[in-house]
């Protein structure tokens, strides 16, 4: 992972050796517009910070250097390669980073539910969350299973929830997304005309000019 770095090696030691503080402090003070080895060198240091300390902001600044070195890098420039990878790098972590959290959003949506009582009012909401959580992953990893879940989420979201619930007709649409999540995957023209139905049945209980609906239809049609 650190080898696409050009980092003199005596540096790298001390930056291994110095305490959590002054790791942060050198980063920062290399925090000023500079040539190439100065930009590298905040690049690297703020993703030692971010290994070491773990605070997704000291990597957010490691990638966002690294996307404007990258930018302001020609396309014919001998080192665009490196520094590109460096950026694939910050990206990929990142995108680790945002994997786990979400991995942990959704251990604690689904452990909520299961200490809920199915009779408890906040249930339909807590299942709706959880229905949020996998959609989400579903969205980055394409795993059919949290798709499904996802489903059976969301129909126990809206049998729960009462019909003159004011979220009933979001919670409905949302139904509606997922089913037409799967015939996008599927093809399946019975999830197609589920989905549409579930959405229709969302706009007669809620009204197309009410902000709520309108805001999450546009994104929910089946696509």
């Amino acid at each position: 992972m650190m080898d696409a770095f050009n980092i003199d090696l005596e540096i790298v030691n001390s930056l291994e050796d110095i305490s959590d503080e002054g790791l942060l402090s050198f980063a920062e003070m290399l925090d000023e517009p500079g040539d190439d080895m100065h930009i590298e060198l905040s690049i690297y240091a703020f993703f030692v910070a971010f290994q070491r300390l773990g605070s997704p902001e000291l990597l957010t600044s490691a990638l966002v250097r690294a996307e404007g070195w990258v930018a302001i890098t020609s396309g014919d420039h001998p080192e665009r390669h490196r520094r590109v990878k460096i950026l694939d790098v910050m990206t990929a972590r990142q995108e680790e980073e945002a994997i786990a959290d979400l991995e942990e959003t959704i251990r604690a949506a689904r452990e909520a539910v299961n200490a809920t009582p199915e009779d408890h009012p906040d249930r339909p909401a807590l299942l709706n969350n959880h229905v949020d959580g996998l959609r989400q992953r579903y969205s980055r990893t394409g795993a059919m299973a949290d798709l499904e879940e996802s489903i059976r989420v969301a129909q126990e979201a809206v049998n729960a929830t009462p019909e003159d619930h004011p979220y009933r007709a979001t919670r409905l649409s949302n139904l509606g997304s997922r089913l037409g999540d799967r015939y996008s995957r599927t093809g399946s023209m019975p999830d197609l005309e589920e989905s549409l139905a579930y959405h229709r049945e969302g706009t007669r209980e809620l009204g197309t000019e009410t902000p709520i609906f309108s805001t999450r239809r546009g994104p929910t049609l089946v696509r």
